[in-house]
């Protein structure tokens, strides 16, 4: 039905031909499959009507409700299963399921998950309300390592989607009641991902049980995450203890503190003062912060950590190429520059002046983005220092140390 609605067709159109033929191979099967089905009234018999009771209900020592949910691209679906236990055996009867066709508009597979597993959550609710048995415990069971997590963690570390069906969930579920198991082993699957009659009669998953409940014992099997996943949910608990920060680097902060910086002799100097106050702090002798003027190898140095980092936001996949030993990809702009990385880890233009007689800088000038603020800096200075000169003699002033 949801075909035929996403065709958008008239309703006097004829529906598509593909549509039609899959309709009918339905419906056929329908016919020949289902009068074949049969369903027993009573939880704790067998799997067809003729069987005789496998447990009666005064020798049950204890039920367990049992749900499992699951989703795909097409549905998502719960189903429901209650167990009655004694110190011989136990007994796993299906009591009912629920499947709904997947939103129309296209989900990720884990959203879709977790509403599969609100889907179960309000089944399980009305069951255990409908069923007038005292149940020993309820648990629920996903394949979704993300819903789990989801579903283990406070609603409000979560987007609007999220947290509201996980709110949900919580609301009326215990978190440490949901549990973790293999897709093979979930039934839930089997309605999430269809299948026809004539599969659907004697599949043993589906009418019987998941394979790993076999007694109360083995109900734990599955009553845990994933390490990795349950480690990440509980490193995630906001704790008045212990509190976990996580910094995030991106490639425009060196931008941030340059624009601070209106000189690039002020940058300079307070990058040398920077770098020059650990061995300050760390030394065992007398050492004067600012007593002992500035060297120029600390000055250049400073320039230099400046240079690295605003060329690292601007050119990152040519230095990390360049570095790997690769070649520049052949759509960058710089490419035709053929640049390489020095000594001091800089990025210069390459060319046909290396063996020429001239100094190393004018033959391989540092290449700086073109938008820069310390490309502005840069050339800010250059135009003090040539004394307001125009703009051809202040090219090749630049040209000699910086290519922009």
């Amino acid at each position: 039905m949801q075909r035929v609605h996403l065709a958008k067709d008239k309703w006097d159109e004829t529906v598509p031909d593909e549509l039609t033929r899959h309709w009918k191979l339905i419906c056929a099967d329908l016919v020949d499959n289902l009068p074949h089905l049969e369903i027993p009234r009573h939880y704790l018999y067998g799997s067809t009507i003729t069987d005789p009771p496998l447990m009666s209900e005064a020798v049950a020592e204890e039920f367990h409700l049992l749900g499992f949910s699951d989703a795909s691209e097409r549905a998502f679906a719960a189903v429901v299963y209650i167990a009655a236990m004694n110190n011989s055996s136990t007994v796993v009867s299906l009591v009912t399921s629920k499947t709904r066709v997947s939103p129309s508009k296209q989900q990720s597979l884990p959203r879709l998950e977790l509403c599969g597993a609100v889907l179960l959550a309000e089944l399980m609710d009305a069951v255990s309300k409908a069923l007038k048995i005292k149940f020993k415990s309820k648990r629920y069971w996903s394949d979704s390592t993300i819903t789990l997590a989801w579903i283990k963690c406070e609603p409000t570390r979560w987007k609007t989607y999220v947290a509201n069906r996980v709110a949900k969930i919580q609301q009326l579920t215990n978190p440490k009641e949901w549990n973790f198991v293999p897709g093979t082993d979930n039934p839930a699957d089997c309605a999430s991902r269809g299948i026809s009659p004539a599969d659907l009669i004697d599949h043993p998953l589906w009418w019987s049980e998941p394979k790993f409940i076999q007694n109360q014992v083995d109900l734990m099997q599955y009553n845990e995450l994933p390490l990795e996943i349950h480690y990440d949910c509980e490193a995630n608990k906001e704790s008045k203890q212990v509190k976990k920060v996580c910094h995030i680097a991106t490639s425009t902060w060196p931008s941030d503190i340059l624009k601070r910086f209106s000189t690039l002799t002020k940058l300079k100097r307070v990058t040398a003062y920077l770098f020059r106050f650990p061995k300050f702090a760390l030394s065992k002798t007398e050492f004067s912060l600012k007593g002992t003027p500035l060297t120029a190898a600390e000055l250049r140095s400073s320039l230099d950590v400046w240079i690295r980092l605003v060329q690292f936001s601007a050119f990152e996949s040519e230095i990390r190429s360049i570095k790997d030993g690769k070649l520049v990809h052949r759509k960058s702009h710089i490419l035709n520059l053929n640049p390489f990385i020095d000594s001091r880890g800089i990025l210069r233009v390459g060319g046909r002046l290396k063996h020429a007689n001239l100094p190393d800088g004018t033959k391989n000038p540092i290449l700086l983005p073109r938008k820069s603020h310390l490309t502005y800096l840069i050339n800010h200075k250059a135009h003090h220092s040539s004394l307001h000169a125009g703009p051809q003699h202040m090219m090749s002033v630049i040209r000699q140390d910086f290519w922009s």
